[in-house]
């Protein structure tokens, strides 16, 4: 288990500081501290020399309590760690802890502890001072020019060596306010998903959870982790989980933890003192963990999103109000897009004051809400459609699902004739765009009609999509610099779409431009309310604030883009230029291009100059012998092609002399790699493409996989290389 740091200094730099309170130092570490464990002897050293670590022991405790007569809820987490470490690699990732204020405040029952000792292999123990530590500021940025309020603690444990042991806890308390139930009829705690097994051996694991006062928890186990087990502790029910792994772990690529390894995912959710009701969770009884749920928790679950809620009319009311009097073409083909792409508008690009400040509205709502919100409009609309669950498969299935989380609600409805999805759009999303990876997964679906009550509950599938549907284009035209020795221009376009379009996100989508997109394709289809323009004119004015300072940030990122795509030391962008941003039903496709200068892919040796062509397409990816050994089923995003058109100029008093190597082809059930190269004119011309066919592969499909990678990846290598012809 590789101690994480930055998790562990966000776990504790919230939370309140003060020096001196009735709960000590002392008392906590009392607790913490108070069982002996095991020291490994000479077999158990033996057993496990080639491992790096191994973890002896590792324990955490949740407790939840609901005070009484009043909407407050105690929180704490008790975390002990007992790592035996074995090499130079774990010793150096144990020498450095970082974290935020220690301490507690009595008055608000705030607080975080850390307690840390070191077991030498001759018995003997210390304990280390944390005053040692030296206070770090924090950064906006890399380059460390913005610094914020924001402190944190760093500690150096100097002489941790191959044998030790280290013994560490931490602490935190914290009460939740949860009196104005914000929710609606109900509070709840973040979900916490965990995979059982950890980068070292573990030899005994423990999770434990109290649930007191009006306080439920749905909790499951999944791929043969074990059932909870109720343990009596001072008179307290204890619901625990002992598990161990001598079988380490760690994710690679494409792997989904949460499918393959044994997992456990839980929740806390407390009802509103008056209504009991979790309205969209799946409650149990209190304090017992509910572990699976029933038939009726869907049904209720899908009659929800079906029946209207008054906690939430108002996102109903809106967009009905819209469609009625703001809509401006009151085309009937595009009513479903403008409605989609009202609420858009309203959630990411409209906002509401709480206690002078100012938040998005899609802050008030979740998904959930906005289903039933844009199913209740199409239903007075008189426009049949289906509501349905779904789980993203990298987590699980429709079928064992007990989280809110888990579940991922949406619409299917006829458009002109074809069935489009409807999801909780994002600020850039359009009418249609698929959760990709519900794509070849069960659902649970009710058809709506009139009155809006649930027909029936049914078992259905979101069919597989097609990697058409997401491709990048890369078109790179070469030319040379004869002014400047041994330099290329690069001149490179891209378009992507679907899914692909979110890693260009922050490159291509300023938010000065793409609220003025927004702004602008508004005006055209609603009518203006004054209020409306008021706060959006608002928020132009904000953004333009902090212009300049984004564009270089954006620089920045496309250079990052450029030498991590082609494998350069430099990779200046020039003449950067978005051409669409994708977020419209018309134009979905996202397009730009940038211009770049390199010595780095060209050498002159005598009479030739060779090009690294496989370079200039762009890096592949690139496994090591591990991880070509897989054992896990394959997870992708979705199933994509990226298409390569390369132009090359020849340069004058050269020909090409090796075109035929840079001729290659595969392709299988899992996709294809091919490349083309010719010679028309002056110009050499290579075109490549690469796709993958579905965005899941079990795991005996991983040799056809591999095979297309490799051969890709053998792409890069490639050189191009031109002979002189003319002395």
């Amino acid at each position: 288990m590789k101690m994480k740091k930055l998790l562990l200094f966000l776990c504790l730099s919230f939370l309140a500081f003060n020096a001196f309170s009735q709960r000590s130092e002392s008392d906590v570490q009392a607790r913490m501290w108070k069982d002996e464990l095991m020291i490994p002897d000479s077999a158990f050293l033996e057993k496990w020399k080639n491992e790096p670590a191994v973890i002896l022991y590792k324990s955490m405790v949740f407790e939840y309590k609901k005070l009484l007569a009043a909407n407050t809820v105690n929180s704490d987490f008790y975390f002990r760690a007992r790592i035996l470490l074995l090499d130079k690699s774990s010793v150096d990732e144990y020498s450095e802890f970082s974290f935020g204020k220690l301490g507690y405040t009595k008055a608000s029952r705030q607080g975080s502890y850390l307690g840390i000792k070191i077991i030498k292999p001759d018995g003997s123990v210390r304990k280390i001072d944390l005053k040692e530590a030296v206070k770090m500021q924090q950064f906006r940025d890399g380059r460390q020019n913005m610094p914020v309020d924001d402190s944190y603690n760093k500690l150096a444990i100097d002489d941790l060596e191959s044998g030790d042991i280290i013994d560490y806890y931490i602490v935190s308390l914290n009460t939740m306010y949860a009196s104005s139930f914000s929710k609606g009829n109900y509070f709840e705690f973040e979900p916490e998903f965990m995979v059982l097994k950890e980068d070292y051996p573990l030899i005994e694991g423990k999770l434990s959870f109290l649930a007191e006062r009006n306080c439920f928890i749905n909790l499951s186990v999944s791929n043969g982790a074990p059932e909870p087990e109720k343990v009596v502790k001072d008179g307290k029910d204890y619901y625990e989980i002992n598990y161990s792994n001598e079988e380490s772990f760690k994710s690679g690529l494409w792997t989904a933890p949460l499918r393959a390894e044994p997992s456990v995912k839980f929740q806390i959710i407390i009802p509103s003192p008056m209504l009991q009701t979790g309205e969209k969770h799946f409650l149990g009884t209190a304090g017992v963990p509910k572990t699976k749920a029933e038939p009726f928790d869907y049904l209720s679950l899908l009659r929800y999103l079906i029946s209207p809620s008054d906690a939430r009319s108002d996102l109903f009311t809106k967009g009905n109000r819209f469609l009625k009097k703001q809509r401006i073409f009151k085309n009937p083909e595009t009513l479903i897009s403008d409605l989609y792409l009202f609420y858009r508008n309203y959630l990411y690009f409209d906002f509401y004051f709480y206690y002078e400040m100012k938040y998005l509205n899609s802050n008030k709502y979740d998904e959930f809400d906005f289903i039933q919100a844009f199913s209740g409009v199409l239903n007075v609309n008189n426009i049949e459609h289906e509501v349905f669950l779904g789980v993203d498969k990298t987590v699980g299935t429709i079928e064992n699902a007990l989280l809110l989380s888990e579940l991922k609600p949406g619409i299917r409805v006829i458009v002109n004739g074809k069935p489009m999805l409807i999801f909780v759009p994002g600020p850039h999303s359009v009418p249609g765009d698929p959760e990709y990876l519900l794509e070849q997964s069960n659902i649970l679906s009710s058809y709506v009609v009139v009155p809006r009550q649930p027909v029936e509950m049914k078992l259905d599938s979101i069919p597989a999509g097609n990697h058409l549907e997401n491709i990048q284009k890369d078109s790179l035209k070469v030319t040379f610099i004869y002014s400047e020795d041994d330099m290329l221009r690069v001149a490179h376009k891209i378009s992507v779409s679907g899914c692909l379009k979110d890693m260009f996100t922050q490159v291509i989508r300023l938010p000065e431009d793409y609220f003025k997109d927004e702004n602008d394709r508004w005006n055209l289809m609603a009518k203006s309310v004054p209020a409306t323009i008021m706060r959006k004119d608002m928020i132009l004015a904000e953004v333009a604030e902090a212009k300049d300072k984004r564009k270089e940030l954006n620089n920045e990122m496309l250079e990052l883009y450029i030498k991590e795509t082609h494998g350069l030391t430099e990779g200046k962008p020039q003449n950067f230029k978005v051409q669409n941003l994708g977020r419209w039903p018309e134009s979905p496709v996202a397009a730009f291009s940038f211009d770049f200068k390199t010595n780095e892919l060209r050498k002159i040796a005598d009479d030739y100059i060779i090009i690294d062509v496989g370079l200039l397409l762009g890096k592949n990816i690139d496994l090591d012998e591990n991880e070509k050994a897989r054992t896990q089923d394959v997870y992708m995003p979705c199933p994509r092609t990226f298409e390569w058109y390369l132009e090359i100029d020849i340069p004058y008093g050269y020909e090409v002399s090796n075109l035929s190597q840079l001729n290659m082809s595969i392709e299988n059930s899992t996709g294809r790699f091919s490349s083309e190269a010719i010679v028309s004119g002056d110009k050499v011309i290579i075109d490549a493409v690469k796709y993958y066919t579905h965005n899941f592969e079990p795991l005996d499909k991983w040799p056809e996989l591999l095979a297309m990678l490799e051969m890709a990846n053998s792409f890069v290598q490639k050189k191009l290389v031109f002979r002189r012809s003319v002395k």
